[in-house]
């Protein structure tokens, strides 16, 4: 059966309730989760997941991500990749491990169905985000090791990476640790600001 056919079947079926929090034009409510979840055939569901990376968080998972970034998405090699291109393809395998767990955490809030907190500033001082994210996930250690086994510092990697364009003022920091409160306290949470064109305010 078909994503197609999942549609149609939502649109007959009457005790689907209408999304009323929807983020994209495909997102799904939570009594449409769970109709779904009934409908995938078994042998799809075992195929899918037979195909999920189960250890992310191993040095040799790191440095198979990092050089197949390198040599695809990049379109670079070992002979020219520089601290720059390094960043990128360390960037891209850290988003890796911080979106399955995105996925999971969207897919309880939207089960749970909890109030969300939306919060709007000005500006956002958000700090490094690669080095932050490494620190929350516990892997720095881990990808220190596998990057120095490639030929790259970790410090000139993290170095590499630009501010963001949200805004760099005392209001950016406040909003920031704002973000990290709500984070630490698992509160369902999201920050908007302004990505400036010109500068960072």
């Amino acid at each position: 059966m078909s994503s197609t056919n999942f549609q149609s079947e939502l649109g007959e079926n009457e005790n689907i309730i209408t999304v009323r929090h929807r983020r994209t034009h495909t997102g799904l409510g939570r009594e449409q989760i769970k109709f779904l979840q009934e409908q995938i055939p078994e042998s799809q569901r075992k195929a899918w997941e037979a195909c999920i990376e189960r250890d992310l968080n191993t040095k040799d998972a790191f440095e198979r991500d990092f050089v197949r970034y390198v040599e695809t998405t990049l379109a670079r090699s070992m002979y020219n990749c520089d601290d720059a291109a390094a960043y990128r393809a360390t960037a891209y395998s850290v988003r890796d491990r911080l979106i399955t767990r995105w996925n999971k955490t969207q897919q309880t809030l939207t089960l749970e169905n909890p109030k969300r907190v939306y919060y709007l500033s000005i500006e956002f001082l958000m700090g490094r985000t690669l080095d932050n994210s490494m620190i929350n996930l516990g892997i720095k250690d881990m990808i220190r090791e596998g990057i120095s086994e490639l030929g790259f510092n970790i410090e000139d990697i993290i170095d590499a990476e630009t501010d963001a364009a949200l805004g760099n003022g005392g209001l950016g920091r406040l909003a920031a640790c704002f973000l990290d409160s709500l984070s630490s306290l698992n509160l369902p949470a999201w920050g908007y600001g302004l990505r400036y064109q010109y500068g960072l305010n």
